[in-house]
């Protein structure tokens, strides 16, 4: 696979390292911040997960958009990684972001709540579950090489699945590492959940998005009783 560098506690190929350096940037700039400014003068959603939600070691970081500079080949495929970083919906639409990072072995997992009404949160659903069915693989350039993540299940048995999409994209490096792409979307009611993120993962380590979500829906769902 090339030359190595080193990210967080695991040696990465070329083609992952330099996307991951853009993720590893983000993580040293949001260090210590605790809550991510709302995306419009509207009034915000609350934002939903907090570290304890995550696995071990995750802490809060700046809102940024998570595959932000990842430019895919194929044109579903970039489509697919704007609309996780919410890209693309309605910009009056009322939003939160909370973002959070692993320094090792190395992540971002972002949660996005916004606010569409149950027309356009259904077609938001709708619109991803596109996309990664016209994604099977997400190619991109990757400094001197190109990235390959191909498409896996994503398991989230605690959404319902007429309200839920979900997919991974994975590549596996000379060592056995893991470079993961992980994307729900899941709405309830007029709220669309994104929760999405960049990971590196140990062989046989499950990524963190999918539970991020389940936890982040469950929530949301208490929040839509509380204040329909």
């Amino acid at each position: 696979m090339g030359r190595f560098w080193r990210v967080g506690a695991f040696p990465v190929g070329a083609a992952a390292a330099v996307t991951l350096a853009a993720a590893v940037a983000a993580i040293a700039a949001g260090c210590g911040t605790k809550t991510a400014a709302p995306a419009s003068a509207a009034k915000p959603v609350a934002a939903l997960l907090t570290a304890d939600d995550l696995p071990t070691g995750y802490q809060p970081a700046a809102a940024h958009e998570v595959f932000r500079g990842i430019t895919p080949v194929d044109a579903d495929c970039a489509a697919l990684l704007a609309l996780a970083d919410g890209r693309g919906l309605r910009a009056s639409a009322p939003a939160s972001v909370a973002v959070f990072y692993q320094a090792s072995p190395g992540g971002t997992v972002a949660q996005r709540v916004v606010r569409l009404g149950d027309r356009g949160a259904a077609k938001a659903v709708g619109e991803a579950r596109r996309l990664i069915g016209g994604c099977p693989a997400i190619e991109a350039p990757a400094g001197e090489g190109v990235l390959a993540l191909e498409r896996v299940h994503l398991e989230t048995p605690r959404l319902n699945a007429a309200d839920t999409v979900a997919a991974a994209y994975r590549q596996r490096t000379a060592d056995g590492v893991r470079l993961s792409y992980e994307i729900v979307a899941h709405r309830v009611g007029g709220e669309l959940l994104l929760v999405a993120g960049p990971v590196l993962l140990a062989d046989g380590q499950a990524g963190p998005v999918a539970g991020a979500a389940e936890a982040a829906a469950a929530k949301l769902e208490q929040a839509t009783k509380v204040s329909p």
